[in-house]
């Protein structure tokens, strides 16, 4: 090459190494970099290198959690729309993530979000001439959800 650059190499113990064959009993990882030592530590650079996979997964979230894997249609404009209410969508979704629910589902994916709080299997059942509603969730599960309904409620009417 014509331009330096830094070379980090990794190295890693294997906990259990495989019974038949012979490896060493490390394992060499290489990074390579144009982030001079003055600018970065070894690890500063290891830990921003390592940060660099979270836009892949952010995209991956929205990408496959709102099913925005393919086109919908073969016209421009329509695509355009579908994909801009996709976006909209993940990023309210992030921001309620963020401030409504709980600190436990911070690091969820859009999937299970839509799984936990979006998908409830209900039924309506008459008893004593009262209609009542079944939800297929824990006591613990519905005292959370309703808790989360309350949030929204207050964040809508104090705006």
């Amino acid at each position: 090459s014509n331009h330096s650059f830094r070379l980090i190499v990794i190295r890693e113990l294997i906990e259990q190494l495989p019974l038949f064959e012979f490896y060493d009993k490390y394992k060499y990882h290489c990074i390579i970099s144009n982030i001079k030592q003055e600018q970065m530590s070894g690890q500063q650079v290891i830990w921003h290198h390592n940060g660099r996979g979270n836009a892949e997964r952010f995209i991956e979230d929205g990408k496959y959690g709102l099913n925005l894997r393919y086109v919908p249609c073969g016209r421009f404009e329509a695509n355009e729309v579908y994909f801009t209410i996709g976006i909209l969508a993940y990023n309210l979704i992030k921001l309620m993530q963020i401030t409504v629910l709980p600190a436990r589902w911070s690091k969820s994916a859009i999937s299970t979000i839509k799984r936990r709080l979006f998908r409830l299997a209900a039924k309506v059942v008459n008893k004593s001439r009262i209609p009542r509603l079944k939800l297929n969730k824990s006591l613990e599960e519905i005292k959370e959800i309703l808790l989360i309904r309350e949030k929204i409620y207050a964040l809508s009417s104090s705006a």
